[in-house]
This record gives structure tokens, C-alpha cells and sequence, in this order.
């Protein structure tokens, strides 16, 4: 609910109303929960360890809600720290609060010798914005190594599409420039790709026929390295359940590369069928470990990854007409943000 209402005065313009919903969930997660020290650990081994000490202190503790709850602060810290780098002065419409050093959800204050004066509250609102980015990035020895860098890529990426949308090339570019040097750090070539192709659009937006073929060229490179990626046979096997016909999962199991893919077609006409899937290579050790996981997220991604390509093989297709007729580039409609 409360980021749903985050959300809500975000689009209405009201950055400091949706900071004040975004520092509840913070204050509804660590009173209920008892975090606060894992919550505000600003590295990952240090989180990791008092996450550890939790758990144990709090052995019925349901691990899987409060690992949710983190993953939603970890959110509103991502969150409050791309307001605070907006500066304090961001774009607000009639009906917002006015905005103070501590509107972010962390004060912070010049230091007198050994102790902070706090009647000077630090000028630089970048500083909290990076403060507030490490309590985020602390959290990944809670969630897991690139966790929080996937929530990061996501909103930059948000941002950036919502920057576009209101003409703001130059904050745009910022968002999704920044958004692609943290992708690069991850083994996720969707992340990657999909910026790469919304910065494509945003030159396309501007105008600028160089900037666009330049990421699309590197877009382009990304999806044809994916699509020519080494991968390894899985059978599926599958089965219906009972009289309501919901099928189940009942094996899957590695086939040799040179089997006949035995997919038996008509799921309708056996209580028994097959589909073969392709798994990169890269996930053959995760595969072994929990084969329904990698499952899973292999298909979630490769639709995904799918979905991108057809975008970027579009954009290109609209970009290739443009240099036939360049005078007609500002008739082409904006291609549709993946």
C-alpha cells in the first residue's frame, strides 16, 4: 500500500510526499520487525553477519516475508537516494510539502572537530544520495550477490523511460547511461540490452541519427551474442494432475545433444508429454544444484530477452529507413519503450 502511494504522488509530481511514504516503510519494517541494525549496515559482510545473528535469535521467524520486507526497503533506499541526487530543488507540482536536508530519510551534518553540529545540516544532497545507495547495496549480503544491482538497473531504467516520456532528454540519458554502467556489472545480458535499446530511442526522440545507430550497432552486438550462445538439451516432463487437467512438472532431466527431441506435441492426447528446452551452458552448474529454479528463470528470461531483440531489430528497421530519407526522420513515430 505504501508504495502504491509512493507511486501515486511520484506521478503527481510531489517528490517529497512520495519520500515521506517511501521513510514509512522503512520505519513499519524495522519497528516490527526489529532490523534496524542489519537495515542500516553499510556493508554487505556486516549485514550478512547480523542477518545470521536474527535469524538465529528468532528461529520461527517466516524468512521468506522478512527477505520480501527487505527487498522493498532495499527499494525505497534506491528510491529516496535517486530523489536526494535530484538535489533540492526537484520539479514539484502545487499540493507537495516543502522539501529540507531530511526529506530524503537521512540527515546528515557538517562535523565541529569530533562532533556534528546539527545546526548544519550537510548542503551537498549527492551525499545523502550516495549514503543512502550504500545502506541499499549493503543489503546484498542479505539478498544475495547482484540483487540489489538488478533493483538499481530497474529503476534507473524507469526513471529514464518516464524522463523520455516528458522530454527530458538530458536527465533521461543520465538514468539510463548510469542504469547501463551497473548492467554491465551483472551476468544479465536482458538488463543490458534493453537499456542499450532505450537509449537508442532516446537519441531517436531527439533527433540525433549517430547517437541512435551507435546503440542500436551496440544493442545489435548484445542480442546476436545471446542468440548464438552455447546452450545444453533438458527434457521436460510433464503430466496432467487430476480431473481439473492442471499440469505438473514430474522430471527434468540432461539429454545427450545428439538425442531426437522427443517433444511429443499434443499435450491434450497423452497423461504423459515432453518438451524440450535449451539451458546456457553458463547455468549448467546452478542447473544441477536446483534444476526448477534455473527452469524457471531461464524461460522468465528468455522471453524477455525475446521481446528486446524483436524491439531492436524494429528500432533498427525504422533507423535504416531514416538514412534513406533523413528528412523524414521526424515524421517516424517514436518506437513503443520495452
Amino acid at each position: 500500500m505504501l508504495e502504491s502511494l509512493a507511486i501515486i504522488y511520484e506521478n503527481l509530481s510531489w517528490p517529497v510526499k512520495s519520500a515521506r511514504a517511501l521513510r514509512t516503510i522503512l520505519g513499519e519494517a524495522t519497528r516490527y520487525w526489529g532490523l534496524t541494525a542489519v537495515l542500516t549496515a553499510r556493508e554487505s559482510g556486516v549485514a550478512a553477519g547480523l542477518f545470521s545473528d536474527w535469524t538465529r535469535r528468532n528461529p520461527t521467524a517466516p524468512v521468506t516475508l522478512v527477505s520480501w520486507s527487505i527487498e522493498r526497503i532495499v527499494s525505497a533506499y534506491l528510491k529516496l537516494s535517486e530523489m536526494a541526487r535530484a538535489g533540492y530543488n526537484p520539479q514539484q507540482a502545487d499540493g507537495d510539502e516543502s522539501i529540507t536536508p531530511s526529506s530524503f530519510g537521512i540527515a546528515l551534518y557538517e562535523v565541529d572537530e569530533t562532533n556534528p553540529d546539527y545546526q548544519k545540516p550537510v548542503s551537498d544532497p549527492t551525499i545523502a544520495a550516495e549514503a543512502l545507495a550504500a545502506l541499499a547495496y549493503a543489503q546484498n549480503g542479505v539478498l544475495g550477490d547482484g540483487e540489489v544491482e538488478m533493483r538499481h538497473v530497474w529503476l534507473l531504467e524507469e526513471l529514464g523511460k518516464r524522463a523520455l516520456g516528458r522530454k527530458q532528454y538530458e536527465a533521461a540519458w543520465d538514468y539510463l547511461q548510469r542504469g547501463l554502467k551497473v548492467a554491465e556489472g551483472l551476468n544479465d545480458s536482458t538488463f543490458r540490452l534493453s537499456i542499450l535499446n532505450n537509449l537508442a530511442v532516446a537519441f531517436h526522440q531527439n533527433s540525433d541519427l549517430a547517437g541512435e545507430m551507435k546503440y542500436l550497432e551496440s544493442a545489435a552486438n548484445v542480442a546476436n551474442s545471446y542468440l548464438s550462445e552455447a546452450t545444453f538439451p533438458v527434457d521436460v516432463i510433464m503430466e496432467h494432475s487430476g480431473p481439473d487437467g492442471r499440469s505438473i512438472v514430474v522430471e527434468r532431466r540432461r539429454v545427450d545433444p545428439q538425442e531426437k527431441d522427443e517433444d511429443s506435441g499434443d499435450a491434450d492426447a497423452n497423461t504423459r508429454w515432453i518438451r524440450r528446452a535449451h539451458i546456457p551452458v553458463n547455468c549448467s552448474r546452478a542447473f544441477d544444484e536446483n534444476s526448477e529454479k534455473v527452469l524457471n528463470r531461464t524461460f522468465a528470461e528468455h522471453w524477455a530477452m525475446m521481446a528486446v531483440i524483436a524491439s531492436v531489430f524494429a528500432n533498427a528497421g525504422h533507423r535504416a529507413l531514416a538514412e534513406d530519407e533523413a528528412s523524414a526522420l521526424t515524421k517516424i513515430d517514436p518506437v513503443a519503450l520495452v
